[in-house]
Formats: C-alpha cells, structure tokens, sequence
C-alpha cells in the first residue's frame, strides 16, 4: 500500500487560512461612512442602533424626523462589513430577512447603487437620503456630510 505524503496538503491548508486571515483583517480595518446630504443634514449624527434601523427600514425617519431614503451599495466587502457592523447580519442572513419582507408584503430592499460614486451623487441629488461608502471616498466632497463611521 502506498502512503500519501501529507505535506502539500498541509502547506495549502495554511496558505488558505492565511489568505483568509488576511482578508478579514483588512476588511476589518476598511472604515465606511454613513452619509447624507450635508444641505439638508449639516450637524446630523447617527449612532450605530439608528443606521441598523435605517437600513432594515424598521425607521423610516431620520433621528431629527425628516423621512429617510436608505441607498445600498451593490453586492460586495463594503457591503458586507456595513450590514455585520451596524445590523450584526451576514449577507446570508440579510437575504433571508429580506426574502421574508418582500414574502409577507411588508417592504422592499432599499435602493442599490453599483459603486461609491454613484451612492454619493444619489445622496447629494436628494436631501432624504442617506448611504454609505469607504471613508476615502468621502474625502474633500463637501456635498455630503458623515453622519457616522463604523469599521
């Protein structure tokens, strides 16, 4: 009987979880910043409870009592460490809670923009709404205000 040496295998399976390891981490670090339109909201703050509320539409008004118009960026890491900081969910999670929103009738996902840029013209064109972005992204624009930053 021949025996199978083990030792490639091993160094793949640590190379995989280092890779892995890496990955979270720097997602961990990427900071992202709830934005609205700096016209409209100049002083606004968010805490993290009151953007998860946003998002998940169970508020449909800002802290301050105007109506909110969330924006999701699409599918991707950004978006994903947004939901896992703010609403504790992972992207499996928010797409059964959204399956049984859209089942029961009871709301829809918010509007998605496929990229940063397109998420800060949205909330720059519309005094209701609100995002989120990679801080960077932010920097220097002065039509948005950062209501609150998560990592």
């Amino acid at each position: 009987m021949k025996l199978i040496n083990a030792r490639p295998m091993m160094r793949w399976a640590f190379k995989l979880a280092l890779g892995c390891l890496l990955s979270v981490s720097m997602l961990a670090k990427a900071e992202i910043s709830v934005i609205v339109n700096s016209a409209a909201h100049p002083d606004l703050t968010l805490t993290t409870s009151e953007a998860s509320k946003i998002f998940l539409l169970k508020s449909k008004k800002f802290p301050s009592g105007g109506k909110v118009v969330p924006i999701d960026l699409a599918a991707g890491d950004t978006k994903d460490a947004f939901y896992q900081a703010t609403t504790k969910k992972s992207s499996q999670q928010l797409k059964s809670y959204w399956s049984r929103l859209i089942f029961t009738g009871k709301g829809q996902p918010p509007k998605e923009e496929p990229n940063a840029a397109a998420v800060i013209a949205y909330v720059e064109a519309n005094p209701d709404a609100v995002g989120y972005v990679p801080s960077e992204a932010v920097a220097g624009n002065s039509a948005v205000h950062v209501a609150l930053k998560v990592q």
